[in-house]
C-alpha cells in the first residue's frame, strides 16, 4: 500500500486533478481552451467533501496565463508542487492520445512522493492498465470514479484492504490486482459540481463544460 504523507498540524491534504495537454492540434483544441471535462470535476467534487481534504483542478489545455509554465508553455508542475504540494494526484485519461503526457506526469509525481491515481476511457484495456502501473501510476480506476475515489482514499488513510475497493487495479507483490467491477452510476442531479477548486483556467465566465451554463451556475452555488 502507498501511504499518504501526514499533513502538517491543522493543514488539509491536497488532491490535484489534472486534465493532460493534447499532444497536437485536434478537433477538440479550439473548444478545449474555453471548456473542461465534466468527469474529473465530479471526482474532485467528491474528494472536496471528504473531511481533511481540499482539491485543485488543472486543465492543461485551458490554463490561465498567470499560472507558472515550463519551457514548453505547459503548467510547471515542479513549481506548483513546491508552492502547493499535492498529496494525491488524479490523471484523466479521456483520450488515448494524451497517454504519453499522463505517464510523464505520473512518473514525475511518483518521484515527488504523491499518490498517483489515473482513470478514464483509455484504461478500459488490460494492456493500458499495465502500462500505467509500469509508468508510475499507483492505482488505476476502472469505470466511473466518484464512488471509487472516496473508498480508495478511505482505505489508504485507514490502511484498509485495497482488494475490497471496487473498480481499481494496482500492483500487489509485483503482480497487478483488480478489485471487483463497480456498477455503473446513473447521472442524477445529486451528483453536483464544485467549481471552487478550478485553478488557472481561462475565461471562467464562459465555462460551459459539457452542459449548459445554467446547470453549472446552479451547482456552483451549492458547493461551500
Amino acid at each position: 500500500m502507498i501511504d499518504i504523507r501526514e499533513p502538517k498540524s491543522g493543514a488539509k491534504r491536497r488532491f490535484r486533478m489534472i486534465i493532460p495537454a493534447y499532444p497536437a492540434f485536434n478537433i477538440y483544441s479550439k473548444i478545449a481552451k474555453h471548456t473542461t471535462a465534466l468527469g474529473p470535476i465530479f471526482v474532485a467534487t467528491v474528494v472536496s467533501k471528504i473531511p481533511g481534504w481540499e482539491v485543485e483542478i488543472i486543465d492543461e489545455n485551458n490554463y490561465w496565463p498567470i499560472g507558472p509554465v515550463d519551457k514548453d508553455g505547459l503548467p510547471d508542475h515542479e513549481t506548483l508542487q513546491r508552492l502547493h504540494p499535492a498529496d494525491m494526484v488524479g490523471l484523466y485519461g479521456g483520450l488515448s492520445s494524451t497517454a504519453p503526457r499522463i505517464f510523464k506526469l505520473a512518473r514525475w509525481y511518483n518521484d515527488a512522493g504523491a499518490v498517483v491515481v489515473a482513470g478514464g476511457q483509455h484504461f478500459a484495456d488490460e494492456a493500458n492498465i499495465r502500462e500505467a502501473i509500469d509508468n508510475g501510476v499507483h492505482y488505476v480506476v476502472i469505470g466511473e470514479g466518484e464512488e471509487t475515489i472516496a473508498e480508495l482514499i478511505q482505505a489508504i488513510e485507514h490502511r484498509g484492504d485495497l482488494k475490497s475497493v471496487k473498480g481499481i487495479s494496482f500492483l500487489s507483490e509485483g503482480l497487478p490486482m483488480a478489485g471487483f467491477e463497480r456498477t455503473a452510476l446513473w447521472f442524477t442531479f445529486s451528483r453536483f459540481l464544485c467549481l471552487n477548486g478550478l485553478s488557472h483556467l481561462v475565461k471562467m465566465n464562459s465555462l460551459f463544460l459539457t452542459t449548459s451554463f445554467k446547470f453549472v451556475s446552479i451547482f456552483k452555488q451549492t458547493c461551500l
